[in-house]
């Protein structure tokens, strides 16, 4: 039921550290190295309320040199949909992508100021893409920092266009319909990767409606990492073996609107899951219809 565990979506600091050396050291445009902050801030609103900002001022005060800045809902949403951060389809998605400066050839590497789920939401994109070279750095810009790396203030380099040409992989994504079918079933395990209670419904958080899509267990996404430090591979499979994911033909993971989901997909292909699936609408979709069914409780 499983590929061998690979891991090759990390990267640590001192490693990224030398690639941009070497990129330094390089003539003009030669390098296919690409760096995104994918940061996404939380603060308030005027009833109290947890609101996501993209992190851009943060990175203009201080980002990782030869850095670009990704905004999640500008860059890489749906405009016209109801919900935050619906996927573009493929072909605006190619062209979205292109407007970032990546290439057929590029070597992208993501990271994030906040929560690590920010970054993975950028990696499980453009592999679904059919990006091969794409990696997370681990500990995010805290560990770069903390390693006294250098930082850089102002904006981002001024990249052309890049030539991608995607390969998209649908297999990647479930929609409404597929995690229907899937209530009640054996072979697809349904990850929540919320909070365990937003999960129980005991949360004053909720999508609509509290509790979880009925028959899902949880994974919490904040079980995984520690900020944007992932915790030892062991325990993170134990959390998933625990749930029985790794004995289920197809995973699919949500939350609740696609962003934690793509933190426990990520952790689960690269411990080998050959088959997982993150459902972009997530409860803020599933919520809508009172006639899909949600549970209370753990």
């Amino acid at each position: 039921m499983t590929r061998t565990p690979g891991y090759d979506g990390i990267i640590g600091v001192e490693e990224l550290a030398r690639q941009i050396r070497i990129g330094n050291d390089s003539s003009p445009g030669e390098t296919p190295l690409r760096i995104y902050d994918a940061s996404v801030v939380f603060t308030a609103d005027s009833n109290g309320r947890p609101m996501a900002k993209p992190g851009r001022n943060a990175f203009l005060d201080g980002h990782i040199p030869g850095a670009r800045f990704v905004d999640h809902q500008i860059d890489l949403s749906d405009q016209e949909s109801e919900l935050r951060y619906t996927l573009l389809e493929p072909a605006n998605l190619e062209v979205a992508l292109r407007g970032l400066g990546i290439n057929n050839e590029s070597s992208v590497v993501i990271y994030s100021t906040t929560h690590l789920m920010w970054a993975t939401r950028l990696w499980w994109i453009l592999r679904a893409c059919g990006l091969t070279d794409v990696r997370v750095l681990d500990g995010g810009f805290d560990a770069w920092q903390a390693a006294g790396q250098p930082t850089t203030p102002g904006e981002e380099p001024a990249w052309p266009h890049g030539d991608l040409t995607i390969d998209f992989d649908p297999e990647r994504w479930a929609d409404v319909k597929e995690v229907e079918a899937s209530v009640g079933s054996d072979s697809v395990c349904t990850v929540n990767a919320l909070t365990a209670d937003i999960h129980a419904g005991s949360s004053p958080i909720s999508y609509g409606r509290p509790g979880h899509i009925s028959g899902s267990v949880n994974v919490p996404f904040d079980s995984l990492s520690k900020g944007s430090k992932l915790l030892p591979w062991d325990q993170i499979r134990a959390l998933f073996t625990q749930q029985d994911a790794f004995m289920r033909e197809r995973v699919v993971t949500y939350c609740g609107g696609g962003i934690a989901a793509t933190l426990a997909a990520f952790a689960l292909q690269q411990l080998g899951h050959p088959n997982v699936a993150v459902y972009d609408g997530s409860l803020s979709e599933w919520s809508r219809d009172p006639d899909r069914p949600m549970e209370t409780g753990a």
